[in-house]
C-alpha cells in the first residue's frame, strides 16, 4: 500500500511536470508565432508591390531595374512616359498604344496609391512633385546618406540607382531586409 502512494505520487508528480512542459512549449510557440507575424507584417508594411505589368518589366527592365511603380509619384512617371523621346538623351521607340498602357499601368501604381510605410513616405516627401531619377527623392537620398560616392561608384554596385546590387529583395519591392554592400 505504501508503495503504491508513493508510485502514484511519483507518477502524479511526472505529469505535472510534462504539463507545465506543454504549456511552455505552447506558449513559446504562440510567443514565436506571434513575433514572426509581426515581423512579416513589418516587412510587408516596409515592401512596396513588385512589377506585374510585362511591358514594362521587358521594355523598361531590359535597361535596368523595373522600378516598383510605388517609388514615384504620378506626375513622375507621367513626365517619364511622356518624354520618352528623350529619356536621359536617348529614344525609346515606345509607340504611342504602348507608352499610354505604361502610362495607365505606372501611374494607377504609383507611391500615392501604395500602401506601406516606404511608399507613404515617398509620396510625403514628393506631393506633386516631378522628379525624373528616383536617387532625386529626399527620402531614397537620406536612406542611403551614410554610403560614400566612392562605395556607390564601385563597379559591382554602379550608382544609387542599382537597388538590386545591395538590397536582395528590391525585385520583390523588399528594400530594408537582407541588405549587402558588395566589395
Amino acid at each position: 500500500m505504501r508503495n503504491s502512494k508513493f508510485l502514484m505520487g511519483l507518477i502524479m508528480s511526472v505529469c505535472f511536470i510534462w504539463g507545465i512542459a506543454a504549456l511552455a512549449s505552447d506558449h513559446d510557440d504562440h510567443r514565436k508565432h506571434r513575433k514572426d507575424k509581426h515581423y512579416d507584417h513589418e516587412k510587408s508594411e516596409n515592401a512596396v508591390s513588385s512589377p506585374r505589368n510585362e511591358l514594362y518589366i521587358s521594355m523598361c527592365g531590359s535597361c535596368h531595374m523595373a522600378y516598383p511603380p510605388q517609388l514615384l509619384n504620378a506626375e513622375s512617371w507621367s513626365a517619364l512616359i511622356q518624354g520618352r523621346n528623350d529619356h536621359f538623351s536617348e529614344d525609346l521607340g515606345i509607340d504611342a498604344p504602348d507608352a499610354e498602357e505604361l502610362e495607365t499601368y505606372l501611374t494607377s501604381g504609383a507611391a500615392e496609391n501604395g500602401h506601406g510605410e516606404l511608399a507613404r513616405d515617398i509620396s510625403r516627401d514628393l506631393g506633386n512633385r516631378i522628379v525624373m531619377r528616383i536617387t532625386e527623392i529626399r527620402e531614397i537620398q537620406k536612406e542611403h546618406q551614410e554610403l560614400s560616392a566612392s562605395v556607390l561608384s564601385r563597379t559591382s554596385i554602379g550608382g544609387l540607382s542599382n537597388c538590386i546590387a545591395c538590397h536582395k529583395g528590391a525585385d520583390v519591392g523588399e528594400f530594408d531586409d537582407d541588405v549587402s554592400i558588395p566589395q
